[in-house]
């Protein structure tokens, strides 16, 4: 914590990256990292090409954020990379979920996104998973 200030934060990984891990443990998240991939209510999401944007709050300034960025592999995690806006004031969820499918037909790819509640809770309707 003596290094952290009010930056805002991009995790790379997910159940191998330590900092993210104890991030998540102090701040609990909907999505739960586990190996090769994660579970968000409920449901896993551990296929081959698949890749999770979201944001979270960051864990010791109010006023910036954290950005985690995964996949299940390379491929899951480049897929999730070019989901990050390159430039201020594209409007895109606060969570994407994505698949291999998103390579041939976009957004019809997607396996989830959605907006977290004020409180970085579920928000059942602004939110939506492929079941």
């Amino acid at each position: 914590q003596g290094l952290l200030d009010c930056s805002n934060l991009v995790i790379l990984g997910g159940a191998d990256n330590l900092f993210g891990q104890a991030i998540l443990a102090k701040f609990p998240s909907v999505i739960k990292f586990i190996e090769g991939g994660w579970i968000i209510r409920g449901q896993r999401f551990d296929e081959p090409g698949q890749g999770i944007v979201f944001l979270h709050p960051h864990p010791i300034c109010s006023t910036s954020l954290a950005l985690f960025v995964s996949g299940t592999e390379i491929s899951g995690f480049e897929r999730a990379l070019r989901l990050i806006p390159l430039r201020t004031g594209v409007g895109v969820p606060e969570w994407i979920i994505t698949s291999n499918a998103a390579d041939s037909m976009g957004a019809g790819g997607l396996l989830g996104a959605g907006y977290w509640g004020p409180d970085w809770e579920w928000n059942e309707s602004l939110s939506w998973l492929a079941v």
